[in-house]
């Protein structure tokens, strides 16, 4: 030990021995801990775990790393030499704890110039960190860590540089850093907050892990994910131009296997004591396991959610620690020179590691970023691809077929770790098959073979097994009470069905063969050729925008599920009038079919979400349906809308036209004989009128597909013994209790007449209908019956495994309906009789190429007046021929 570094030591041995009161928890810990070790102990140095003095990196060149030609101001376009800031937050493994230590009592070292994200030691050649890579692009960029520092002691920015991480910190710590990063980063003389662009790397929740057993509710899924997401939008809120890497946790279990016996190895059970003490097969270790998977599962879907992502901020998942191994030598030995002395924390060799693989995940898009499974497989720095010269930030909204195949490799330990799967390891990608045509005039003519298929088979199936087993059970079962009332109705109803229940796989909802509509053309799917003034002469390629709103139908709850646990899914991206899911070819929506027409439609919802939980535009585009709405709350989803609409950059709200489909009134009916005031028939009527009355005074160029409600009565005859037919009780108890000859089922079956006829009243009244907007009642389910199989059985292929709610089968069939109704004439319009009889797409008319809104009113008052003064003429005549 050189004079310096025994110089070092005294101190922090002065530090450890006599200040630790004031050193905070860490270092305190760290003191408790080694008290009783021999000096021989705490003084021996270990040579194989610093680096070689002299070793130098090789040099790193790209064809381009130079700056945009002017500073950018969309997040999508920013270079790595565009960086004019770089900043970490998190934990000791980003403090650099112990990272080049040669003894135990250089433990506490903080080596913040070494660390893999922001260290600023040197050069590149020096040591490798995502910092001085940084530097090679842009050798004035702010913020690289200068010099140690020892942990839980005051430190300045001249010691750490923007390296803002605190050792033994956790997530209920990272809103303190984050509020700290941006003062700092305000108050800092030379950055100029709003102009410069800003990089952020947060690695943060090990601790939480680790502390899990001496307070499950602290380090709860839940509030993990609480900390993390208030952090985020804080930055969101505060900082202009910033882009957030989001590492991905790794699995801590294999730290276990990291033994030797050593004094210093001892420490890993200070460090992280709740995943070294338990035995090897206990419950406590199996529930620490699981927990380390729900926080990756639970922090991807925060991420790719698109929540936190907007012109000048993103925040991008970089996944490559996820399923990081323990590095091992030829013989099947633990490498020991990826670790630090104390057996937990890195080593600067894996520091290196982790600096390279995350540049290169910055530059490789969503679903095709690398993975690190073995950290002694070296890997090459890669350069910003020419074709794309920027750091990708674009967040999992239309998810590719690589990205998809990549989330199922990165969760599949989460399947593993629930026995639940390990009884069905089949594929759980719902389907379904019909006969249908599409014709290029007129209507359709002719048979086919037709069925859903989401686009990317392994997405489905990673996705569904990631979101049924994660966010449903920990939401729909912890957090229920926050959920809604849909929610808490889904959870009383299930509380008692066993896990194999909860699980089980409906067969009649299950294909294995992959599938793509034909094409559909039409002789003219063109718009305009100037933007129309008059909602009677709107084309299909003249809207603009597209929207829904209604209940659990429209939002798509169990479209697409197999299982019970499915069932509170709200799978948007294939909902029947909205979703936005891949193209025609993978799933036939209405929204799906307006973007042949005009493919840069906005508004389909591009993924799906969870009843109960938070969602943004960016997952459901304009997919505002709410689960378990009635018409009581109709006015406030117009609200939303209009708010959204006007809220929308993209949108030009005067100008485009908007067609949204409107379906509710059905939870009215099942609640009905609840509260018979609240549900009547008047209510109804009168919500409906209050919120087409809000959109016609405020929003210009709309067209408003008003669906007729269902005869709901054959809803009763969808049964079959599973625990999932049970569920029609929660959803629609007013219909399915009653007995079939009581007087409740007449009133209720009454009631869902009445309020047909009154809906259709209101709409054929003429009375929302102007030169710029429309309301037109599309009747094509009212008298739907239930699709049979050719023995005359309920064909449940067309249902959810809650026998209630349309599968996508049936969202399919609901969709083609509403686009024929569209451009069929009042008088005209297409009833379905029965689902099973395939509707075959029909292009707009030649003659006729418009959206059908209908006449303005039975009858004008400029008409009324003509009709009056041809019967007083014809009076006149009469008396004059018989002398009246």
């Amino acid at each position: 030990m050189n004079p310096g570094s025994a110089m070092f030591v005294l101190y922090t041995v002065s530090v450890m021995m006599y200040q630790c009161a004031q050193g905070g928890t860490w270092l305190g810990d760290f003191q408790e801990a080694v008290k009783d070790f021999s000096e021989e102990d705490l003084n021996k140095e270990h040579p194989e775990s610093t680096r070689v003095g002299d070793l130098r990196n090789a040099s790193f060149q790209c064809p381009d790393m130079g700056p945009s030609a002017s500073v950018p101001t969309s997040v999508e376009r920013v270079k790595a030499a565009d960086i004019k800031v770089i900043a970490a937050l998190g934990d000791s493994l980003t403090s650099g704890v112990a990272l080049n230590a040669s003894s135990i009592l250089e433990i506490p070292i903080e080596y913040r110039h070494l660390s893999w994200s922001i260290g600023g030691h040197g050069s590149y050649q020096d040591v490798v960190t995502l910092a001085n890579i940084v530097r090679l692009f842009n050798p004035d960029v702010l913020g690289p860590a200068p010099a140690n520092t020892v942990a839980g002691q005051p430190t300045t920015l001249q010691q750490t540089g923007f390296n803002l991480a605190i050792s033994g910190a956790n997530t209920q710590n990272f809103p303190e850093l984050t509020r700290n990063m941006i003062n700092t980063f305000k108050n800092y003389s030379g950055l100029n907050f709003t102009e410069d662009w800003k990089l952020v790397t947060v690695l943060i929740g090990l601790n939480d892990i680790c502390d899990y057993c001496k307070n499950k509710t602290l380090f709860s899924v839940d509030n993990f994910i609480n900390h993390i997401n208030e952090s985020l939008q804080m930055m969101m809120d505060e900082v202009p131009r910033l882009i957030v890497n989001m590492v991905q946790l790794p699995i801590i279990q294999s730290l276990r296997q990291v033994q030797k016996p050593s004094a210093a190895c001892q420490l890993q059970r200070l460090f992280c004591s709740c995943l070294i003490v338990p035995e090897e097969n206990s419950t406590e270790l199996t529930e620490l396991v699981e927990l380390n998977r729900q926080f990756q599962v639970r922090l991807e879907v925060l991420i790719q959610s698109g929540r936190f992502f907007k012109d000048d901020f993103a925040v991008v998942l970089q996944p490559y620690l996820a399923r990081m191994d323990v590095p091992r030598l030829p013989n099947g030995t633990v490498d020991f020179s990826y670790f630090a002395l104390d057996c937990f924390h890195f080593s600067l060799k894996t520091h290196e590691e982790m600096a390279k693989r995350l540049w290169n995940n910055m530059f490789q898009p969503d679903g095709e970023k690398d993975m690190l499974s073995n950290i002694t497989d070296p890997v090459a720095l890669i350069c910003p691809p020419q074709e794309h010269p920027y750091i990708y930030t674009r967040p999992r909204a239309q998810i590719s077929a690589a990205t998809q195949t990549q989330v199922l490799t990165t969760l599949m330990s989460v399947v593993a770790a629930l026995t639940i799967i390990h009884r069905h390891r089949h594929t759980h990608t719902h389907t379904h098959t019909h006969t249908h045509t599409h014709t290029h005039t007129g209507r359709g003519t002719g048979t086919g073979r037709g069925t859903v298929r989401c686009k990317q088979r392994q997405w489905i199936i990673s996705k569904m097994r990631v979101f049924l087993f994660s966010c449903v059970t920990l939401v729909a079962f912890y957090q229920c009470a926050q959920a809604g009332t849909w929610l808490q109705n889904f959870q009383e109803a299930v509380k008692d069905f066993s896990k194999e229940d909860l699980s089980k796989v409906d067969p009649d909802l299950t294909r294995p063969n992959p599938f793509k509509h034909p094409p559909f053309q039409c002789p003219d799917m063109s718009p305009s050729a100037s933007v129309p003034t008059s909602v009677e002469r709107v084309k299909a390629a003249d809207i603009k925008v597209i929207a829904a709103m209604g209940d659990s139908l429209t939002s798509g709850v169990a479209a697409n599920a197999s299982t019970i646990l499915g069932v509170p899914i709200e799978y948007r991206h294939v909902s029947y009038s909205i979703g936005g899911h891949g193209t025609f070819k993978d799933v036939i929506t209405l929204a799906n079919i307006v973007r042949l027409f005009n493919p840069d439609v906005l508004g389909p919802a591009p993924v799906w979400t969870l009843n109960g939980h938070p969602s943004t535009v960016q997952e459901t585009g304009f997919n505002l349906a709410v689960t378990g709405h009635n018409s009581l709350n109709f006015s406030d989803q117009t609200r939303n809308m209009i708010d959204t609409f006007k809220n929308f950059s993209a949108m030009n709200f005067e100008e485009d036209w908007k067609l949204v489909t409107v379906l509710i009134g059905m939870n009215d009916i099942c609640d009905h004989c609840k509260n018979k005031t609240l549900f009547s028939v008047d209510n109804f009527i009168g919500h409906i009128s209050e919120s087409l009355q809000m959109m016609m005074d405020e929003v210009p160029r709309m067209i408003v597909n008003m669906v007729q409600i269902l005869t709901m009565k054959s809803l009763r005859e969808v049964t079959k013994p599973t625990l999932g037919c049970q569920l029609q009780k929660s959803f629609c108890s007013c219909l399915v209790l009653p007995e079939g000859n009581s007087t409740e089922l007449a009133e209720l079956v009454d009631l869902n007449r009445e309020f047909q006829l009154r809906l259709e009243e209101l709409i054929r009244s003429g009375r929302f209908q102007k030169e710029d907007f429309a309301v037109v009642l599309q009747p094509y389910l009212t008298f739907t019956e239930l699709p049979k199989l050719p023995n005359g059985k309920v064909d449940f292929t067309y249902f959810g495994p809650d026998c209630f709610h349309f599968s996508v089968k049936g969202h399919e069939e609901l969709a083609k309906g509403l686009w024929n109704n569209m451009f069929q004439p009042e008088g005209e319009k297409d009833m379905i009789a029965n689902l099973q009889e395939p509707v075959q797409l029909i292009c707009p008319p030649q003659d006729h190429p418009y959206i059908y809104v209908g006449p303005r009113a039975p009858a004008s008052s400029s008409s009324r007046g003509q009709a009056l003064l041809m019967l007083l003429a014809l009076a006149s005549s009469l008396t004059l021929v018989f002398g009246y």
